[in-house]
């Protein structure tokens, strides 16, 4: 069964499951996925492609706006995530967090406005702070950053990193 309270909110479910929609637009995209909880106006709800995620939780104004087939995910915060396609296993936590590139990037935790906000493809990063790892378009792999702009410049490669980064 699902929940489902908002305008549209849960719109164009299938078959998916133990779901709960809360919001305009919330979720409403969602059609096989399942264990899913999306709260906020278009969490997770609008961007007019088929949505077949499970055991994702979007809270916040467009949190996860273009999640498709991304699952594992926890996405809060006012536009956190909201490119965020088909990557698995984030946490993303904070406005707008990760929310300028398309992101496909799997096991990456972004705490702080706008931290990670220009992820497109990179894997286990981690960053606390506000814009850390934030600036460049971030392809690269295994980073951490902790603090206000920390790493902010660093874009790395596919598979390159191992970086440290700390403070401004």
């Amino acid at each position: 069964y699902n929940i489902g309270l908002g305008y549209h909110a849960g719109y164009h479910i299938t078959t998916g499951g133990d779901n709960t929609f809360s919001g305009r637009n919330a979720g409403a995209y969602l059609t096989t996925g399942s264990r899913n909880v999306f709260i906020g106006k278009y969490a997770t709800g609008n961007n007019a492609a088929i949505v077949t995620g499970n055991d994702n939780i979007s809270l916040g104004t467009c949190a996860g706006l273009k999640v498709t087939s991304g699952s594992d995910n926890i996405v809060l915060g006012c536009r956190a995530g909201c490119k965020l396609t088909t990557g698995n296993s984030n946490i993303l936590l904070g406005k707008s967090v990760a929310s300028d590139s398309t992101f496909t990037g799997t096991y990456n935790i972004f705490m702080g406005s706008y931290a990670g906000n220009r992820i497109s493809t990179g894997t286990h990063n981690i960053a606390f702070g506000s814009l850390a790892l934030g600036g460049a378009v971030l392809v690269g792999d295994y980073n951490i950053a902790f603090g206000i702009d920390a790493g902010r410049k660093y874009a790395g490669a596919d598979n390159t990193g191992c970086n440290i980064f700390i403070g401004k």
